[in-house]
């Protein structure tokens, strides 16, 4: 890599963030406050992997939280790099990952291809075909719209029906309306975003030979905003990376506040 290269990824950072993007290959744990720069960091240490170490854009993943950052973050890499060189960078949301992986194992998760995705609302309108099959009455405390809610807490706990719901036991039979739900999913081809997230973990908890192949694919898997990751989120980014996968992640412990789902 030429001088002017380097030159380009460390100009204008400070010294922490210009040792976090030049470190040698290894796991690292970054935590810095709001308007320290995460993001910049995370990006620069993108292009040094790439320029740098000479790692191929299909052996890294960059996971984030929000389709906006995303979309960001692949702009200002490509900006530095090059289209060449991040045609085939996996840079999305822990949802788009998964999406991805399930687009591409379908078979292997139980899935047809062209499985569709569903937002909250149709989510809720199953759930109240749900109630009307199991003949459950509509009240304030009971509703489809809440029931679908639970469904979305239990999933990101990675929870079936067949499994102890914990704090959700004694919720007047959820473990029905969840079994018939994900029936009805199922036979529709259809996902809900938790979903998304478990059955990639069921996928790569099941089948070993996809896990293996995810292992030696993704060389540099990078994270942000990782005080917001669920307990599914970490057991997924566990089963991706490999024995010989460099983690880095970046966070703020002041700044997380989705401790309510389970962050």
């Amino acid at each position: 890599m030429s001088l002017g290269f380097v030159d380009t990824i460390v100009k204008g950072l400070n010294p922490e963030q210009l040792q976090a993007v030049t470190a040698e290959l290894s796991n690292m744990l970054i935590i810095a406050g709001a308007g320290t720069g995460k993001t910049t960091v995370l990006v620069r240490r993108l292009a040094y992997l790439i320029l740098k170490y000479n790692i191929p854009s299909h052996n890294i993943l960059a996971v984030t939280f929000t389709n906006k950052a995303a979309r960001e973050m692949s702009q200002r890499i490509h900006d530095f790099v090059g289209e060449q060189n991040t045609r085939y960078l996996w840079c999305c949301t822990f949802h788009g990952a998964c999406c991805k992986l399930l687009r591409n194992f379908a078979n292997q998760a139980g899935l047809k291809p062209n499985f569709k995705i569903m937002d909250t609302s149709e989510q809720v309108r199953i759930v109240k075909d749900c109630f009307e099959e199991l003949k459950i009455e509509k009240t304030k405390e009971c509703s489809p719209k809440q029931y679908a809610a639970y469904i979305s807490e239990l999933k990101d706990k990675g929870l079936r029906p067949h499994h102890d719901f914990g704090g959700l036991n004694g919720i007047y039979r959820l473990d029905d309306v969840y079994a018939l739900y994900q029936d009805k999913c199922n036979k529709a081809n259809v996902l809900d975003f938790s979903e998304l997230i478990l059955r990639s973990v069921e996928l790569m908890k099941g089948n070993p030979d996809v896990r293996k192949f995810l292992n030696g694919k993704f060389k540099q898997i990078l994270v942000d905003e990782f005080q917001d990751t669920n307990s599914i989120q970490y057991e997924w980014l566990k089963l991706i990376s490999g024995e010989n996968s460099n983690v880095l992640i970046v966070g703020d412990d002041d700044q997380s506040i989705y401790g309510w789902r389970g962050a």
